[in-house]
């Protein structure tokens, strides 16, 4: 009776990744949105939030000084975050507009006080937030106008890396985005459900910006927003030929700090806006804050079900001696499946699986190191803020 009731409630917890996986079916056979091309090109201000960012500042904004879209009808901001380098002098020499944040410690402030600024420009009709490591494509902003035109104050463009091949590292990295981008942000978009934010190449309009205000408070400001934009009905579209390039980590102790990172600040979203997504679920029927809660509920869910399974198994002297006999096999199978499932992931995306075969190969390891911070960072309130460095000085030109 007692493994019974163990493998119904495994099997209940279990229903949360097969939710997940009816919409990456959906998106391995549904062709990508394309926003009709807009007449009408809005003014937008692109922001970019730099602390000691020397070496790859003044890339980017070539990049955007670059783009196939009317020059008068954007504008370049970078935000000065307690520079001590060449930053400043980097991104202005290049043509960027520079403002100098004051009493700001985190991207989040950073975004708040410029926003704080840039709001009062009437002119200015759209933000869009980007990475000073990134590169944009001559046609990002011209794709996000698009979406901008046909109503959607929120989007997110399609982040790739411009360092994918450096390591497996980095290989992972590539495999980690094109699994989001595709199964989440694509899937979602296709159906008519809100797509997810990822940190970077993101928009906002002026209009959601008046209304709502912009104030996070956790270590993942993307998250967060997510999380505001489910619980204020609001959508978030899914861009997918805005590409921008980022900078991948290529050491696993640089990884290891941006995911534990990312991992702290998704505990404090989920701590933060929990309760609330799952009551907007039952008072509003939110499909979104379902989604979110979900979401920001995924490691707590993950760690219950794995004690769940290691309970059944002792309590069931039959399935851990089936187990126990057929372990590797079952495992070799799943590494198996899951090679196959990645590669034909990424042929949907027109990426390289034979570029990349360092990062199918090596993901369950990139995935076991997030199940391994999770716990972590479940019960730990304070975590030290340190900087990622990035050193990969490419030009756009070389994306190409």
């Amino acid at each position: 009776m007692k493994s019974t009731l163990l493998l119904i409630l495994l099997l209940l917890l279990l229903t949360v990744p097969v939710y997940f996986l009816v919409y990456c079916i959906i998106a391995l056979y549904h062709p990508f949105r394309r926003y009709p091309s807009s007449a009408v090109c809005h003014k937008i201000a692109v922001l970019i939030p730099a602390r000691n960012e020397e070496h790859v500042i003044g890339n980017l904004v070539q990049s955007l000084m670059q783009q196939n879209y009317p020059k008068d009808a954007y504008e370049i901001d970078v935000l000065i975050n307690h520079c001590t380098d060449g930053t400043e002098s980097a991104a202005a020499e290049a043509g960027a507009k520079i403002i100098r944040c004051r009493d700001t410690s985190s991207k989040g402030e950073v975004l708040q006080y410029a926003f704080g600024i840039l709001k009062e420009d009437p002119s200015i009709e759209a933000y869009i937030v980007m990475d000073s490591d990134n590169l944009a494509d001559p046609d990002f902003l011209r794709r996000m106008n698009d979406a901008y035109s046909e109503g959607h104050s929120l989007a997110q463009g399609r982040r790739t890396g411009k360092n994918c091949f450096a390591s497996w590292v980095s290989c992972c990295y590539e495999v980690f985005y094109v699994l989001q981008n595709i199964f989440f942000n694509h899937a979602r978009s296709s159906t008519g459900r809100s797509a997810s934010f990822n940190g970077t190449a993101w928009l906002m309009s002026r209009s959601y910006l008046l209304k709502y205000g912009y104030k996070t408070y956790t270590m993942t400001e993307d998250v967060e927003l997510m999380a505001l934009a489910a619980l204020q009905n609001e959508s978030i579209a899914y861009v997918h030929d805005a590409l921008v390039y980022d900078e991948y980590p290529v050491t696993l102790k640089v990884s290891l700090r941006q995911l534990d990172r990312w991992i702290f600040g998704q505990m404090q979203c989920m701590r933060r806006y929990t309760g609330r997504l799952f009551h907007a679920v039952f008072a509003q029927r939110s499909k979104s804050s379902l989604d979110m809660g979900m979401i920001l509920t995924m490691p707590v869910l993950a760690l219950l079900a794995a004690m769940l399974l290691i309970f059944w198994l002792y309590s069931d002297a039959g399935a851990a001696a089936f187990c126990g006999k057929y372990l590797w096999a079952i495992l070799l199978v799943l590494y198996i499946a899951m090679i196959w499932f990645l590669t034909a992931v990424l042929r949907k995306n027109q990426s390289s699986p034979k570029k990349l075969m360092r990062g199918i190969l090596c993901f369950p390891l990139f995935i076991l190191i997030w199940l391994v911070l999770m716990p972590v960072n479940l019960f730990r309130r304070k975590l030290i803020w340190k900087p990622i460095p990035h050193e990969f000085a490419s030009k756009i030109e070389e994306m190409h």
